[in-house]
């Protein structure tokens, strides 16, 4: 049986200005991914 994930996968911060977005919208970004589901990767805060 494989263990159920509890954590959601954050990029790096390095990453995520890479990738373009806006440095002023990381802190939301981190906030929502706590909120993020797992196995839909749907948000819902």
């Amino acid at each position: 049986m494989a263990a159920k994930r509890k954590f959601t996968r954050i990029p790096k911060i390095q990453d995520l200005i890479l990738a373009g977005l806006p440095t002023e919208v990381i802190p939301t970004y981190y906030a929502l991914s706590g909120y993020t589901n797992n196995k839909t990767g749907v948000c819902c805060p």
